[in-house]
């Protein structure tokens, strides 16, 4: 007899006073899932678990607000959503239509659309973490942890393979 089992879970992450993770002192030991798009597949195909990889990780926000209190934070589920609060900032020579990034402890997180705010502001922010091909400033040495199947799409596990003094 053949039985399925339907879990419900909320399509992104909670944000909220009493469900904000622990503030984040540094980024050693800290394993984060991203959603491996279709066109990032034929990259990343041959990799196994424990290889290095060089690749630009971005967040495809869903809600942004502004971070009123709180020390940088950082949460990714096994489904590459995040749950983040750091600092919104654009490169050097950026424009400003741009979307800039969120640099959460020294790591800089490139955004797929962005907030109309200046640099310097603290922001929340929740979405999807993906794998972006082109977000060449942003990448970085990434030691894979695994893969799983997710629905349709493939998330990997990865580890920051620079120390936490090494700047984003």
């Amino acid at each position: 007899m053949n039985a399925i089992v339907r879990t419900r879970e909320p399509s992104g992450p909670d944000l909220g006073a009493s469900r904000y993770p622990s503030a984040l002192p540094d980024w050693d030991g800290v394993v984060v899932t991203a959603l491996v798009p279709p066109a990032a597949l034929p990259l990343l195909r041959t990799r196994r678990p424990g290889e290095t990889v060089r690749l630009a990780l971005a967040i495809a926000e869903d809600e942004v607000r502004p971070a009123l209190v709180g020390a940088d934070r950082w949460r990714t589920d096994g489904r590459a959503r995040v749950d983040a609060r750091g600092t919104f900032g654009r490169l050097p020579r950026e424009p400003l239509c741009s979307p800039g990034f969120l640099e959460v402890v020294g790591r800089r997180w490139p955004l797929a659309t962005g907030a109309d705010v200046r640099p310097g502001v603290r922001l929340e922010v929740a979405g999807l973490l993906h794998v972006a091909l082109d977000a060449t400033p942003f990448a970085r040495l990434w030691r894979i942890r695994g893969w799983r199947r997710v629905g349709r799409g493939t998330t990997v596990d990865l580890l920051d393979v620079a120390p936490t003094g090494v700047p984003a």
